[in-house]
């Protein structure tokens, strides 16, 4: 089974989950702009590939994706409703979000 590529995953969560990159954002903790890098290939640039994440912060946004990834699978706030209002949907998701960093291992625990 081929590995996908973090923007193949990424797209597919965005579909699955009925995300916008904004709820990205907020599900992967990073800044919208960076979402939207990972997503869509800087063409203006001659760039043909979205880039991925590197080094430490990759490490956690690829544990976040997987997190996401997983409660999509087992329908846990997925997908997303569409008759949310702009700021219910804010607080909706950011819910989802604390859920999913609340059962994710932390890399720099004592334990």
């Amino acid at each position: 089974m081929k590995k996908r590529s973090f923007q193949a995953r990424l797209e597919r969560v965005k579909k699955q989950g009925s995300l916008t990159t904004a709820d990205l954002s907020i599900l992967l903790r990073r800044p919208y702009h960076t979402i939207r890098g990972w997503l869509y290939p800087r063409r203006d640039r001659g760039c043909t590939d979205a880039y991925k994440p590197w080094g430490a912060l990759g490490d956690e946004a690829e544990r976040f994706l997987s997190a996401v990834e997983k409660a999509i699978e087992q329908r846990r706030g997925f997908p997303v409703p569409y008759a949310l209002s702009p700021p219910e949907r804010l607080r909706y998701v950011t819910r989802i979000s604390h859920d999913l960093n609340g059962r994710l291992p932390k890399t720099h625990s004592a334990s």
